[in-house]
């Protein structure tokens, strides 16, 4: 479409200003609404190469069909696409012989590949930007996969997570798949992001490949987009070439394939202790309270996450739960504090109290605590702090000089959780 020329849709009108992307199926062009002058990004299919080589009558179909499935996908999830991290659609229009199929969407900063290269080795995440990444991108594969809509992505990848407001939102449905069973014989999907049962057959039955293909195939997507952030645009575990030298042009199968997609995938030793490089300085950069856990942590919610085996890769859910286990290791918080202790205690007569204190993430209680003695403003010393139960520890103050009003309080490294409690004890003579 060139400059000017004005396209009509389900629910408006919209003038093209320029081209702004174009991908194998699909072109993307910034456009005007004509009812309100808000700027949007309108998609329609490809006719040429990206060498301008004209599309055969069978490859210009496949792009049509391609964004009509990507219209119905985003049609199905309505309007809690958004709020689940999935582009929304604003308007489209399915086509007729002489008008193609065009999708009308927000207009984004770039895609989350764009911001990796753009950004490069000079950018260093800090850990709630890293891990709010990844949490975005599997809130929007946990909302595709669940029972209501049932939609396995099969191309998830850097260039299909659009930045809108800084936040990643999922795009580009056109190989979206509502499977009926877990096998397929169809290939899809781009082999650098691309889980390997996606492309290497389980089995062979009656001479046709059957893959294995599950909502977990998106999974596998995610921990390469991780890996990609952490070591940096346009790296791959070493197990992604393998899988390129073992499809063709179409990203069908070779010959020489292993008998099992379980014999390729995962991380091999080097690149696990490159992760762990990485990790540590931002773990070291943003003074984390426990770096040692969040490494380890986070390496196994990776290996997690790109384990070959299927049946022992996390899903969606699982793997919210995980994350959510990291971020407690990054703000560990204590949610119930409790004092039990003797409100009368014999003068210059140690006293010993013992604190309920149920918490998220790791506990420190011995750098958290303090004591306060309110009416004399000073601080108490804490002779010795000993952990007797799950949630539970014994505290033992010095002699007590003189009764007073005191002043517990529990300051995890985020000051925002901070826990007080009070207490009144009185002084008897021995």
């Amino acid at each position: 479409m060139i400059q000017g020329t004005q396209i009509t849709c389900t629910n408006g009108s919209y003038e093209i200003v320029g081209q702004i992307g174009r991908g194998s199926y699909g072109i993307v062009y910034k456009a005007i609404s004509l009812s309100d002058n808000k700027i949007v990004a309108i998609k329609t299919p490809a006719n040429k190469d990206n060498n301008y080589n004209r599309y055969s009558t069978q490859k210009k179909q496949k792009a049509i069909d391609k964004i009509r499935n990507e219209i119905k996908q985003l049609q199905k999830f309505g309007k809690q696409a958004e709020k689940n991290h999935i582009v929304p659609l604003l308007d489209w229009h399915y086509g007729a012989d002489d008008h193609p199929p065009i999708m009308v969407m927000p207009l984004s900063e770039g895609t989350l590949s764009h911001y990796v290269r753009d950004t490069g080795e000079a950018h260093r995440f800090t850990c709630d930007e890293f891990l709010a990444l990844i949490e975005q991108m599997l809130i929007a594969l946990s909302f595709i996969h669940q029972k209501a809509f049932n939609v396995i992505h099969r191309d998830v990848k850097l260039n299909n997570f659009l930045l809108i407001n800084k936040k990643v939102y999922l795009c580009d449905f056109g190989e979206g798949k509502e499977p009926k069973h877990d096998w397929t014989t169809s290939v899809a999907g781009t082999v650098i992001f691309g889980a390997p049962e996606l492309f290497i057959p389980e089995k062979i039955e009656s001479g046709d490949p059957k893959r294995r293909v599950t909502h977990k195939v998106d999974i596998y997507s995610v921990g390469l987009i991780i890996y990609n952030l952490i070591m940096f645009a346009g790296n791959y575990p070493k197990a992604q070439s393998k899988l390129y030298n073992l499809t063709d042009e179409d990203g069908g199968c070779r010959e020489n394939a292993p008998e099992s997609f379980q014999k390729v995938g995962g991380l091999e030793d080097h690149e696990k202790t490159s992760c762990i490089k990485y990790l540590s300085q931002l773990a070291q950069k943003n003074a984390l309270p426990f770096p040692n856990e969040f490494v380890q942590a986070f390496m196994r919610f990776l290996e997690q996450l790109l384990c070959p085996i299927i049946d022992d890769r996390l899903d969606a859910p699982g793997s919210l739960k995980q994350l959510k286990r990291l971020k407690d290791i990054i703000h560990p918080q204590i949610i119930q504090f409790e004092v039990n202790c003797p409100e009368t205690v014999c003068i210059n007569t140690s006293y010993v109290m013992t604190i309920n204190a149920r918490y998220k993430g790791l506990p420190f209680i011995s750098k958290w605590l303090t004591i306060q003695d309110k009416t004399h403003n000073n601080t108490i010393e804490i002779t010795e702090i000993k952990k007797t139960d799950k949630n539970q520890y014994q505290v033992t103050l010095p002699g007590m000089a003189h009764e007073g009003r005191y002043q517990l309080s529990i300051i995890p490294f985020d000051p925002a959780y901070t826990k007080i409690c009070q207490i009144q004890i009185h002084i008897t003579p021995e």
